[in-house]
């Protein structure tokens, strides 16, 4: 097998679909943040804010699933997917 010299590395990284994926959607956050700033939200926000608009009301658990994202914090707001704590 042929070690992997600079070169070779150098043109993989160019032709790596998930790098430039993540290149492409860094550039248009950046473009969403840019265009939404004076209303004070970002584009994430915005993204949220539309698909809870649009389904109405939605627990947090459901919204984050919708979003593929990881449901990190708790404000109390959601009770639709949680087992009563016992003590």
């Amino acid at each position: 097998m042929d070690a992997l010299n600079s070169v070779k590395c150098s043109e993989m990284g160019r032709s790596c679909v998930c790098l430039n994926l993540r290149k492409a959607s860094r550039m248009i956050t950046q473009t969403y943040d840019e265009f939404l700033r004076p209303s004070g939200l970002r584009g994430t926000q915005f993204g949220l804010l539309m698909v809870v608009k649009g389904v109405g009301k939605v627990t947090v658990t459901k919204l984050a699933e919708w979003a593929t994202m990881e449901r990190t914090t708790d404000h109390g707001t959601d009770n639709g997917n949680k087992k009563p704590e016992t003590s």
